[in-house]
């Protein structure tokens, strides 16, 4: 679409500097927070041991998603968590077993408030 696009002229939003702002759901929710609009509640860290993660997952209510910080998530990186100790299981299996599987460095995991609906 955005070959089409530009071969026709038009303008779209996902010059390569934003592509990666248009794909990410973490970006988005915090563009949309940055806004003053209503987003789910985040944190995003590559340990357990990050106060932000740590304040998170110690203040929000249960269930919450814990994902693997990626475009294009598949299977085995999504959970939703229905206690603290899952969370923490969850964020540990994805740095430990698909990061470090995967060759991958410096990967995040993001922490979500589940929504309903």
């Amino acid at each position: 679409a955005d070959g089409l696009a530009k071969q026709m002229g038009l303008s779209t939003c996902t010059t390569p500097t934003t592509m990666i702002d248009v794909r990410n759901k973490f970006t988005q929710q915090t563009l949309l927070e940055t806004a003053g609009l209503r987003s789910i509640k985040q944190v995003r860290g590559s340990t357990l041991d990050d106060e932000a993660v740590a304040n998170f997952l110690d203040g929000e209510k249960y269930p919450l998603v814990v994902k693997l910080d990626e475009i294009g998530i598949q299977g085995g990186k999504i959970k939703l968590c229905h206690s603290k100790q899952e969370a923490i299981d969850h964020f540990r299996y994805l740095l430990q077993v698909i990061a470090s599987s995967s060759n991958r460095t410096g990967a995040q995991v993001i922490c979500q408030e589940f929504l309903r609906g």
